[in-house]
């Protein structure tokens, strides 16, 4: 999964993946940007098996 691009969603996700990570003060609390990346990360595999079974019963 390199290169992907995904769509980011809502403005925590937006903090943890540009360069306002190191601006913003509450990321750096522990773990705040892992259960960022984390939940980024469920979503991205989510619709990737949604689409993978849409293709599958359609042919």
């Amino acid at each position: 999964m390199m290169g992907h691009r995904e769509k980011l969603k809502g403005g925590d996700e937006w903090d943890a993946f540009t360069g306002w990570r190191k601006v913003m003060c509450y990321l750096d609390r522990p773990r705040v940007k892992h259960s960022i990346k984390k939940k980024f990360s469920r979503r991205v595999r989510k619709d990737a098996k949604k689409t993978i079974e849409e293709k599958l019963t359609f042919d």
